[in-house]
């Protein structure tokens, strides 16, 4: 599975004041342009920097800044993330999808700047994107569905643009469990047990696993070094360090486990008090079960504010099932970039 650089992750960030947005050349302004409304939604102060040709930014950095400071925004709302009421032309979407879409009242809760996603009140989230984006989460959703993790996709087109169908998850996401930290962290533990118990025989390459193995192989000089990844308990000090850290552990990472890359509290949902499915599947696939954890206890200390549960989930998913030393090492490959 080759890399794509357009599908970028989805990450969960610390608030900062400002940020930047990186235009190296005119697609790049064009493209910030195009989606200067979605940025404008979720970013109050934003300072555009433009960088000459033969600077070391281009579309890349411009897509992944993007989508960092979009994440951040959106992940600060935790449970109080919005879906906006919305009218549309139905004769602006596909005809498969017009019974759908005319069935009930839609609402807009995109969280991207290159895709958007809409809700029907009826049970159905409609996700859209440029031509081909949404095949890998399209086939990851069917997979997650087959071995009961996942929501049923109703339909994938891939027309003038992408729209994956699926229905509403059963539940809550885990933003709206905080009031009960341990069983959060019960809950959380407990769904990650079970999806990194899964078989992985015939089940792609994570992207995010690939994106870490490219970073590790490629140049000193294409890090994005961004603080804002770590957490105390995994603090690195330096650009230099973390790719120490990199160069030093890259043959440690393994790809012996189905993982959801990102796997942070609003793409978890829970019914009745367990776990019910995983959301948002577009960097899933066979990777380092570190990654999942990372990503969940940054995500319980961001939403908690506090890293005083951080043992008790990790006690839940089970000392003896990962290797501490093994999330600074994921600490070093997200600060990287």
């Amino acid at each position: 599975m080759g890399k794509n650089t357009d599908a970028l992750p989805k990450r969960r960030f610390n608030h900062t004041k400002s940020f930047r947005i990186i235009c190296k050349y005119q697609p790049d302004l064009l493209f910030l342009q195009q989606n200067i409304t979605a940025i404008s939604h979720s970013i109050s102060n934003c300072q555009l920097l433009l960088f000459p040709t033969g600077s070391n930014f281009g579309k890349t950095a411009l897509h992944l800044l993007i989508t960092k400071t979009i994440m951040k925004e959106n992940s600060n709302r935790g449970a109080d993330m919005i879906k906006r009421k919305i009218d549309i032309h139905i004769s602006d979407y596909p005809a498969e999808l017009h019974g759908i879409l005319l069935s009930g009242n839609i609402y807009d809760s995109s969280c991207s700047p290159s895709a958007r996603t809409l809700y029907c009140d009826t049970g159905y989230y409609i996700k859209i994107h440029d031509k081909g984006e949404l095949a890998m989460e399209a086939d990851f959703t069917k997979l997650f569905y087959r071995i009961g993790l996942g929501v049923e996709v109703v339909s994938y087109l891939s027309a003038d643009r992408d729209y994956l169908v699926t229905r509403s998850a059963v539940g809550e996401d885990l933003t709206h469990h905080l009031n009960d930290p341990k069983k959060l962290c019960e809950i959380l533990a407990a769904a990650l047990r079970k999806l990194h118990s899964q078989p992985i025989a015939g089940v792609p390459v994570s992207l995010r696993l690939q994106q870490y193995l490219d970073s590790a192989n490629g140049d000193f000089s294409g890090g994005n070094y961004d603080e804002s990844v770590l957490m105390d308990q995994f603090r690195i000090h330096s650009k230099q360090e973390a790719w120490n850290i990199m160069q030093a552990n890259k043959d440690q990472l393994s790809a012996d486990t189905l993982i959801h890359a990102d796997a942070c509290l609003p793409n978890i949902v829970c019914h009745d008090g367990s776990f019910s499915s995983f959301i948002d599947l577009g960097m899933a696939g066979v990777g380092d079960k570190h990654i999942d954890l990372y990503w969940a206890i940054w995500s319980l200390q961001y939403n908690l504010k506090t890293d005083e549960y951080t043992d008790y989930f990790l006690d839940q998913y089970g000392r003896d099932n990962f290797d501490y030393h093994m999330l600074k090492v994921i600490a070093a490959y997200e600060l990287f970039g």
